[in-house]
């Protein structure tokens, strides 16, 4: 599926600062390539933007990927999920 462009230009909102800057960066962008018909260049355009989206969208808080992390887990015999803490051969 394509990138929208609203995508960016919601997260850049909640950037702090250079908000113009960026949404004119986005447009330029998303101009150079809207006449592509070259299939491997437009997948590879596609993927890219996803990752720069995910990138922003982690930067501005919208979006966590480490959220459901082994270093969320709420386990009182295994704080953080930390290898070999409270392990018996580590009583020694």
């Amino acid at each position: 599926s394509m990138i929208p462009i609203r995508g960016f230009l919601k997260s850049i909102q909640k950037m702090p600062h250079n908000q113009m800057e960026l949404n004119d960066q986005v447009r330029r962008e998303f101009r150079a390539q809207q006449h592509d018909s070259d299939p491997f260049s437009i997948q590879r355009a596609v993927a890219e933007g996803k990752r720069r989206l995910e990138e922003l969208q982690e930067f501005t808080g919208e979006v966590n990927k480490y959220e459901n992390s082994w270093i969320n887990i709420q386990d009182p015999d295994d704080p953080r999920g930390r290898v070999g803490q409270g392990w018996p051969w580590s009583k020694t």
